[in-house]
């Protein structure tokens, strides 16, 4: 009976994870970039325009962060013909645009821009434009992100101190007997103390690395104090680094009187302590591609868990290391020996069940990012995810190991060399996600028009809306699917957001050339749910009218 019980939850978890791939690759069809990419660009690259541009935008996919944005645009002598600072526009942080000069002349101009994208990212690009010019534009465009290398670095020292916490608290919690706790409160005390200074370099050399990059200066410079200053009050970065840190002294400060003081309220100090634990998780999670993701909630859980379920993994084996070298010293004692005993029996199923949850998350994860399968294999990002799978696979063989040792009651297995390398297989992962959180993920896939078609009474109405993003966009209907202007006085169409009181109206034109009705430039402000409302005027003063409900997703 017992087997049977065994197979059933076999066979359940791999369902589990079945549909969890099947779940995240489906979601891979509404997708948004960890890095922003330019939509379009005013005037577009390598246009030639016949009236002089009274200013250059640039849209981008994604929110734009409100620090420092810049487009300078000059002429074909290098000469700056920009007209002050870049700004991002208010009713849509997607948009940044700068002025013009007036009275600029004919030629082909040179487009710099660099900004920081809502995952706290710089971006950079160039393109060119002409205005009446005679000559050929180049097609020199560029597109990149760049992150410094210490913004990879500094997350493996990050996410190491994380691990340790977590295996204390764990052990704390429920792997270690609670009549050995007292005893091994040195031990413990001090892989908290290595975790939480592994965290404090990370933090300091993050905000560090971080201020320069939104500033746009070197390391040295972002060592001024009004730099640094500006960065914590003035960026979302800034405020969530000081939400960490500020629950991080507080970690310590009653982590202290918990190892160090009476015996006194000891519950309560462990959960006030594992309460800042998870704010200081949750902002850590809050810090990069996650604020991308058009569901920012969402993916911002999804990567705390996997954070949690990561460190829960490598800090339990870190805790197992440190209770089996007192376990093999010479002073070891019986309390000692069975907290290791029971500690390794109790973390099977714990380190199954966490690897079973990173594994999950993980998949949900990558599906924000990538748009399909292929991407895995042909991108930086894509290729990074398998270095990552493949050491989590190692990771997995060594705990599988472990466990079956275990349960064929060999006491030699795991001995300091099998945990030992399980560890560092553990550290080359946080290593791997420390430069994969930095790593900019594939562009998404070119937005595709939205068409739509409904009958109302004896009429068709067909709509169009192209190309379906953030921004500007062409809305075309045609009546009675008819390639002439037909009999209608008048065509109107009313944008709102759905469940918005805010409404835009125009009256569409027949564009003979698309062979519909037809409304540029109208302005769609942000992704979800918009309505769209026909409303046509026939010949004998009959009103023909449908909403269409449409979803932009980026």
């Amino acid at each position: 009976m017992l087997q049977a019980h065994k197979k059933i939850g076999v066979v359940g978890v791999f369902l589990i994870v079945v549909m969890t791939i099947i779940l995240g690759f489906t979601s891979m069809q509404t997708k948004v970039s960890a890095h922003a990419y330019v939509q379009q660009t005013t005037p577009g690259i390598q246009e030639n325009v016949k009236q002089a541009p009274k200013q250059v935008v640039v849209q981008f996919d994604e929110a734009i962060q409100n620090q420092s944005p810049l487009i300078i645009v000059t002429n074909q002598k290098g000469e700056q013909i920009s007209d002050g600072n870049a700004s991002i526009e208010k009713e849509n942080s997607h948009v940044v645009s700068v002025p013009l000069k007036k009275g600029i002349k004919e030629g082909i101009y040179t487009v710099n821009w660099r900004v920081i994208s809502a995952d706290g990212h710089a971006i950079s690009g160039t393109f060119m434009f002409g205005f009446n010019s005679s000559g050929e534009i180049p097609s020199a465009s560029s597109d990149e992100s760049k992150t410094p290398v210490l913004q990879s670095l500094v997350k493996w020292p990050l996410y190491t101190g994380f691990s340790l916490i977590s295996g204390v608290l764990l052990g704390l919690f429920y792997l270690i007997p609670r009549t050995s706790r007292r005893h091994l409160f040195h031990n413990l005390k001090l892989l908290t103390m290595i975790g939480i200074l592994l965290i404090v370099i990370a933090s300091i050399t993050q905000f560090i690395a971080q201020t320069a990059l939104l500033n746009n200066v070197s390391v040295v410079k972002a060592l001024d104090f009004r730099l640094a200053w500006k960065t914590l009050i003035s960026t979302e970065f800034g405020i969530i680094w000081l939400i960490r840190t500020v629950s991080l002294f507080m970690f310590a400060v009653i982590g202290h009187f918990y190892f160090n003081r009476s015996s006194d309220k000891w519950h309560l100090k462990l959960g006030v302590m594992t309460l800042l634990f998870i704010i200081m998780g949750l902002a850590t999670s809050f810090m990069g591609h996650t604020q991308a993701y058009t569901t920012i909630i969402l993916s911002t859980l999804t990567d705390w868990i996997h954070l949690t379920a990561a460190g829960i993994w490598l800090g339990g084996v870190m805790l197992l290391l440190s209770l089996y070298l007192a376990h093999r010293s010479k002073k070891s004692d019986e309390v000692v020996n069975v907290a290791y005993s029971t500690s390794l029996e109790r973390f099977a199923a714990v380190g199954f069940i966490a690897v079973l949850v990173l594994i999950m998350s993980g998949v949900l994860l990558s599906a924000f990012y990538l748009s399909s399968l292929m991407q895995i294999f042909k991108s930086t990002y894509g290729q990074t995810l398998l270095i990552k799978g493949l050491l989590i696979f190692i990771m997995g063989v060594l705990g599988i190991f472990h466990f079956v040792s275990r349960t064929m009651k060999n006491k030699k297995v795991p001995n300091r060399g099998t945990l030992w390398a399980e560890i560092i297989a553990g550290l080359l992962i946080l290593g791997v996600v420390g430069f994969l959180t930095n790593t900019a993920t594939p562009p998404p896939p070119d937005p595709k028009p939205i068409s739509s078609s409904v009958v109302v009474g004896d009429h068709t109405i067909d709509l169009e809306v192209l190309p379906a993003v953030i921004g500007q966009n062409t809305f075309r209907v045609r009546m009675d699917r008819e390639k002439k202007e037909g009999n209608w006085q008048q065509i109107k169409m009313i944008v709102e957001k759905d469940r918005s009181e805010v409404s835009t109206t125009t009256t569409m034109s027949w564009n003979k050339d698309a062979q519909s009705y037809e409304a540029q430039g109208l302005f769609i402000s942000q992704v979800g749910r918009w309505k769209i409302t026909i409303k046509a005027l026939s010949e004998d003063f009959k009103t023909v009218e449908e909403t269409f409900i449409i979803r932009i997703e980026r």
